[in-house]
């Protein structure tokens, strides 16, 4: 199952707007086009560093994606959404 979800994050980098398609297409998202455009574009800058591999997991990796997705982007009001992200599981 692991190898699978890499192999799908890797499919996902490699053609970020077929992803964002797919999701609006089969999925209901409750995100539009440019949320999920600009979440794709701070993902592949997360993962494209090459410092870490896809699949590692800590909690500053996960505490840089909280960050990066959720108190920068310009598409979510933070005062209607409560972040559920919590650490106590490392």
């Amino acid at each position: 199952m692991r190898k699978a979800l890499i192999q799908g994050w890797q499919y996902a980098l490699k053609y970020p707007d077929e992803i964002v398609s797919l999701i609006l297409d089969k999925y209901q998202s409750n995100k539009d086009l440019m949320a999920l455009g600009f979440e794709s574009q701070v993902i592949t800058q997360l993962l494209a560093n090459d410092v870490v591999d896809i699949g590692f997991m800590s909690v500053n990796r996960w505490r840089q994606i909280d960050d990066a997705l959720a108190h920068r982007s310009p598409y979510l009001d933070l005062e209607q959404t409560q972040l559920l992200l919590t650490f106590d599981i490392f």
